[in-house]
């Protein structure tokens, strides 16, 4: 009996011998499988890396990127983004206008992880565009232009950040170009009106001669000076791309998403429009500013439709908004220069009211009038006249004087001459 159990504890050992062997096996397997699935199979996590070469406004960036299997350009200057291509080695980028960008470079692999980069990018000024002056013109605003002759300045510049007047007396410098401007030439004579545009270290003039007569007869002559009360408004037009992405935490065929962008500080948004994207992408977008200082963009993503939704990168979707970005001043007042005109004695005279400088919002106006008989000042009170007797050219008058819309106008009539003459002072 003993000799009929020998081969069954033979089988039993090898038994048991096979199983440890494969036990060893297994765990060899897993031990060699598990990296060789971390680093093999499951992607690592993208690596978004770039260097840059500027030549004037254009750039050349080299895609230097690890890991990544979609993402997007960002080339920080309010334009569209630019796909990342993993193949591409390098890409292009012309920019408007000197200044420094941030370039930010956002990568996701397959399994939806992201990562990003940015990198200020420095245009020197040299590279500007020159500035252009398309218009300069000086119109005299009376006939027969003798002194004092008032001249209208027409003016439209491009691509400058300063320019700077020279109407024969000095130069005076504006960053914010004036359109329309006037301008009184006290002397007889011919002068050179100038006008320099400059952006960077690029200049552009432009210049024009008039001439100034010297008057057969000296008529009575009325300064006009006014001073605006309000407040200096800059506005600045600003694209901005807006990048919804899923959550990854999110299940579901959609995804609400929402990110807000703030205004810089000092700034309000003054009017947003938008690019409408595909409705494959999104749906129920809204992009809205609701106290003015910051945009909220916001709406549903959609996941796409197919057998390998898990195995593919996290939807996202780009909107560029166009805004309007506006900065008010504290109230202040601002004073342009005077303008003098000849006076028609008897008879009315209609001078125009020089504009307020550029950008700023008037809300009140401050006129004040100086006649002059000659040398002699026959009206320099506060406010303007209202049927007031004065005397000019030996003779008693009565003055008014009315702002009507762009102009003021001057009445001069010769009353009774019974009626008593005010004397300057009295």
């Amino acid at each position: 009996m003993a000799e009929e159990k020998a081969p069954g504890k033979i089988a039993g050992w090898i038994k048991a011998l096979l199983t440890s062997i494969f036990g060893i096996v297994s765990g060899a397997a897993l031990m060699y499988l598990t990296p060789l699935v971390n680093n093999v199979i499951k992607p690592g996590k993208p690596v978004p890396n770039f260097a840059q070469q500027v030549s004037g406004l254009t750039v050349t960036f080299n895609n230097r990127s690890t890991g990544g299997t979609q993402g997007w350009w960002d080339f920080g200057d309010g334009s569209a983004l630019e796909p990342y291509e993993p193949n591409k080695d390098t890409l292009n980028h012309m920019y408007a206008r000197p200044g420094t960008y941030n370039v930010k470079l956002s990568l996701q692999n397959l399994l939806g992880e992201e990562h990003e980069r940015t990198v200020a990018v420095n245009l020197d000024s040299s590279a500007a565009a020159g500035p252009v002056i398309e218009v300069f013109d000086a119109q005299p605003i009376s006939p027969n232009s003798t002194a004092p002759a008032t001249f209208k300045i027409v003016s439209q510049v491009k691509n400058a950040k300063l320019v700077a007047w020279d109407f024969g007396d000095a130069f005076k410098t504006e960053t914010n170009p004036t359109v329309e401007k006037y301008v009184t030439l006290q002397e007889p004579g011919y002068y050179n009106l100038r006008l320099v545009a400059f952006n960077g270290d690029k200049v552009v003039e432009k210049s024009k001669q008039v001439f100034v007569g010297m008057s057969e007869t000296t008529k009575p002559a009325a300064t006009l000076k006014v001073v605006y009360d309000g407040v200096q408004v800059e506005r600045l037009p600003r694209t901005e791309t807006i990048v919804l992405a899923w959550d990854p935490k999110h299940q579901g065929a959609t995804c609400p998403v929402s990110r807000a962008w703030p205004a810089p500080a000092g700034w309000t948004i003054a009017e947003a429009k938008y690019d409408a994207p595909s409705n494959d992408v999104i749906r129920n977008l809204k992009v809205a500013s609701t106290d003015r200082t910051r945009l909220l963009v916001s709406g549903e993503l959609i996941k796409p439709k197919n057998v390998l939704t898990t195995k593919v990168a996290a939807p996202q979707c780009a909107v560029r908004v166009e805004m309007t970005l506006v900065r008010r001043s504290a109230p202040t007042s601002k004073a342009v220069d005077a303008v003098t005109f000849d006076l028609n004695t008897p008879g009315t005279t209609a001078m125009p009211l020089p504009p307020p400088p550029p950008g700023f919002e008037a809300q009140a106006k401050r006129i004040t009038l100086e006649i002059k008989d000659g040398p002699k000042t026959v009206w320099n009170s506060p406010g303007l006249p209202t049927a007031a007797p004065v005397a000019m050219q030996n003779r008693p008058m009565r003055v008014t004087a009315v702002a009507q819309g762009s102009e003021l106008r001057i009445d001069v009539v010769a009353p009774n001459p019974a009626l008593p003459v005010s004397r300057p002072g009295g």
